[in-house]
């Protein structure tokens, strides 16, 4: 499992505990919030009546035909109250009186329980003690809901104590204000866990990018793929952090394992190439005797001069890749004339074309201008119409040229020659691989293509080596980025 596949689950399963504990917490606060708020209410109606009610008990009795009418016609009162998104139409408020020993005077329920003992209930007991009385009583023992909270208040009587007046109301008439808030508040913590759940992917995103990309870097050096060191700050840069000390070594330790791979590989290929030019020069200067006759001495002398130019080809060749490989971008840019450059590169290799009676042919517009390295380009095209010409029959044509398509710069060099056998295809760019020539059957150094794939993606391009459609001969193709 990947490092951002583990930050996002593990702060999922965290975010998502965290809200759970905290929504759990506020659902079973939010009733007790309103249940207090309702009793809070329940105070000041129970002092308020209890002081109204107290001038009927001064004249030793209470007036409960009038009590009744006066909670039968607010009962009946037609009455439509907005409360925010709640609608009120009808009173549930209970008052009832008792004396001093808890005897139930009136009742505004019909007198449902005048004349019955209520001195054990909390809320007259207390009362009666000069305490604080309320109670909370369910109405059906089986259902939660049926829950009615009771608060007493004392009726004073010449300063004493002469009866208790409670006031009583259904828990379930805070119903309509609670379910709403539940309901807010559920979305409100659900759109709060989304927003929180993008944030903290944004974040782990954030973070583990760089750590991607330097994997993706690691990945290109273990395939041997030559590639810059990745951008480590794509949403802006707060400061230099770890992973920038991390990708400085990485880079420092790459430097150095190429360097050290690319002496070893560089002096065993030399060793191992050079090795057969050499024993031919050797060969042939031991034969060399001052009495043989001058063809055998001439030819004895040709071959040394002709392996002797091989070993300086390959050795050029090398020092230019060396070159190209040690680099991660162009460096002197300029606008070079595509016409100009390929007329430079026709009349390098004039001498090699008229010998094997080559017609080399230029196409590009005069005003088509390639920006870019001008060694490189020139190097790179100038190998590219050197293996056109080495792998060319007597008499053929090679077409050099170039245009600009969908903004970028296509440079063609077209052969008639024996084409790219099957099993070369996938290693034409691999360096040190060569083809024996059709004519000779001698093999190059086999680092020309490789240049040329180094050189141009240095520019930012691609090259690409095919056979023709028709059958005959192949083409290759340079394509960098068009810059203005």
């Amino acid at each position: 499992m990947s490092i951002r596949a583990r930050l996002v689950i593990g702060f999922i399963i965290v975010l998502m505990a965290g809200f759970y504990y905290v929504a759990d917490w506020m659902m079973k606060e939010i009733r007790p919030h309103y249940m207090k708020a309702m009793e809070e209410s329940l105070v000041e109606y129970s002092t308020l009546l209890a002081a109204i009610a107290s001038e009927d008990l001064a004249d030793g009795s209470i007036d409960k035909q009038r009590m009744h009418t006066i909670f039968n016609r607010a009962k009946s009162q037609k009455f439509s109250a907005r409360i925010y998104e709640y609608v009120k139409t009808d009173m549930s408020l209970r008052v009832y009186i008792t004396d001093t020993k808890g005897i139930v005077l009136f009742d505004s329920d019909n007198g449902l329980a005048e004349g019955q003992d209520y001195s054990k209930w909390r809320d007259v007991a207390l009362t009666l003690a000069g305490e604080y009385g309320a109670r909370s009583t369910r109405i059906d023992e089986n259902d939660p809901g049926s829950g009615v909270q009771y608060v007493g208040a004392p009726i004073m009587v010449n300063g004493q104590i002469g009866g208790v007046l409670s006031v009583a109301k259904p828990k379930e008439s805070a119903v309509p204000f609670i379910q709403p808030a539940r309901s807010r508040f559920i979305i409100m913590a659900a759109s709060a866990l989304a927003a929180m759940g993008l944030f903290g992917m944004l974040i782990t995103i954030w973070i583990t990018s760089p750590i991607q990309k330097l994997i993706g870097y690691v990945r290109n050096i273990r395939r041997g793929v030559h590639a810059p060191m990745p951008n480590l700050h794509t949403i802006g840069i707060l400061g230099k952090h770890e992973l920038d000390e991390l990708a400085e070594a990485i880079l420092f330790m790459q430097e150095n394992l190429q360097k050290k791979r690319y002496v070893e590989q560089y002096v065993q290929t030399l060793t191992h190439e050079i090795k057969s030019p050499l024993a031919a020069i050797r060969g042939a200067a031991e034969l060399i005797d001052e009495t043989m006759p001058a063809r055998d001495l001439q030819r004895f002398a040709g071959n040394i001069r002709g392996e002797s130019v091989r070993i300086q080809n390959m050795i050029d060749r090398m020092l230019e890749l060396s070159i190209v490989e040690n680099r991660e971008s162009i460096q002197q840019t300029e606008s070079i004339s595509g016409k100009i450059l390929f007329e430079e590169i026709v009349d390098a290799v004039s001498v090699v074309a008229l010998e094997k009676q080559i017609t080399l042919s230029i196409q590009c517009d005069s005003s088509l201008t390639i920006t870019g390295e001008r060694f490189l380009l020139r190097q790179s095209v100038l190998n590219l119409v050197q293996n056109a010409m080495d792998f060319s029959t007597v008499g053929g044509t090679i077409v050099v040229s170039a245009e600009s398509i969908d903004g970028s710069i296509s440079i063609v060099v077209i052969d008639e020659g024996s084409g790219i056998p099957e099993y070369a295809k996938d290693r034409l760019f691999e360096r040190f691989y060569s083809l024996g020539r059709p004519d000779t059957h001698q093999r190059s150094s086999g680092i020309g293509l490789s240049f040329v794939k180094e050189s141009i993606e240095l520019h930012g391009g691609t090259v690409s080596v095919k056979n023709r459609d028709s059958g005959v001969g192949a083409i290759a193709e340079i394509r960098i980025p068009e810059r203005k």
